[in-house]
């Protein structure tokens, strides 16, 4: 064997194990903190996804309570008119509550009205696939007591949607009550983009 073949098996056997601990050491270090890095980041946007949600949330509990506290939603569910109808179920009030479904159902499960809308136009359309099955005297949704709100998610034929319902009472939250007020929003993309 000649020299220059024994310098290179012996720098080979030497730097063996160099390169060995400093890959391994590299791997812990380096590695493990993109890791660690990732997995925060990760939680991070869980979190702001939650609280985003939280906020979709509160936000339709909020809407939901002030329309169906109000002596103009009481009257209409006794006795529906179409003043009501043009002031408050047109298209730029829907665009405001970003809604794509809205229902006023009575205690016995009779709709009274219930709307389809794109939350970004107000344009009215069908009724979401699926919701109106909901609106049944035996659905939690239609069968409150005058102190419970419901706000959840629903899994519908068109996707998951966030729905709320509140009793529809007077101004001073008296009674006795007689139906509902239904809200939903999709849970799509375009919520998401309205969340971002």
């Amino acid at each position: 064997m000649t020299l220059r073949r024994k310098i290179f098996f012996f720098l080979a056997a030497a730097l063996l194990p160099v390169a060995t601990v400093l890959f391994f050491s590299a791997r812990y270090f380096v590695l493990d903190g993109f890791l660690q890095m990732e997995k925060s980041s990760m939680e991070q946007k869980l979190k702001w996804a939650r609280g985003a949600f939280d906020y979709e949330k509160t936000n339709l509990a909020d809407l939901l309570e002030s329309w169906a506290v109000w002596d103009a939603s009481y009257n209409y569910l006794l006795s529906p008119d179409e003043l009501y109808e043009e002031e408050n179920l047109n298209e730029e009030n829907f665009k405001i509550m970003r809604l794509d479904a809205i229902a006023y159902v009575r205690s016995d499960g009779g709709v009274v009205t219930a709307l389809g809308c794109h939350r970004h136009s107000g344009e009215k359309g069908p009724f979401p696939a699926g919701l109106e099955a909901q609106l049944t005297s035996s659905s939690p949704l239609v069968s409150l007591s005058s102190d419970t709100k419901m706000v959840g998610i629903l899994s519908l034929p068109g996707g998951p949607m966030l729905v709320g319902a509140m009793p529809i009472l007077t101004n001073l939250r008296q009674g006795p009550v007689h139906g509902v007020l239904v809200m939903g929003r999709f849970l799509d993309s375009d919520m998401a983009a309205d969340l971002a």
